[in-house]
């Protein structure tokens, strides 16, 4: 039987199941309709271990340090999550929502990341390599030193982006001050 209980939340019904994908327990939760019909919100968390299980009554769950690698979190919100540390290589984020999240330091490497949000993000010192960043969505985050070494970065949105430090694609140390492109001094 899936774990399923509901609970309230800002005056609305709020439903959680905990669901386990092979050693990873994903917290889902999901706003019905409110008293006066309002909308609906959905939001996902995820924890190593059901020891490690994210608080049920959290919509921001703290994954740092968790081995999520090869997980599939395809189009889910995961907006202000702390995934800080944590090893998301080859996982599949592809159109997931991670506004405001915290990945610093968190190994990317391989991952999926075609159309995610991560609009004032931070990526500080996480590794990217080889990553599939198609067409995300970076305004306004930190990746001070993080590493986008033969990371496809066809049509990204840097704006406001921090590159400092970072090593870009071709292998380049980006200058102190690279804010929304990666400038050299060669």
């Amino acid at each position: 039987m899936i774990p399923h209980w509901v609970s309230s939340a800002c005056g609305r019904a709020v439903s959680r199941t905990l669901l386990t994908v092979g050693s990873a327990v994903v917290v889902l939760a999901g706003f019905g309709s409110d008293f006066t019909g309002g909308g609906k919100a959905f939001s996902v968390g995820i924890a190593a271990h059901a020891s490690d299980a994210c608080d049920p009554a959290a919509f921001q769950p703290n994954c740092a340090g968790e081995d999520l690698a090869g997980a599939d979190l395809s189009g889910q919100r995961m907006s202000e999550v702390d995934f800080a540390g944590a090893d998301l290589s080859g996982a599949n984020l592809s159109g997931a929502d991670l506004y405001r999240a915290n990945l610093a330091g968190a190994d990317l490497s391989g991952a999926d990341l075609r159309d995610a949000l991560l609009s004032r993000a931070s990526l500080a010192g996480a590794n990217l390599s080889n990553a599939n960043m198609v067409e995300a969505g970076l305004r306004h985050a930190n990746l001070t030193g993080a590493n986008l070494t033969d990371a496809n970065i066809s049509q990204v949105e840097w704006t406001g982006t921090d590159l400092s430090g970072a090593i870009w694609v071709d292998g380049t140390v980006c200058d102190d001050g690279s804010i929304g492109r990666c400038i050299t001094a060669d």
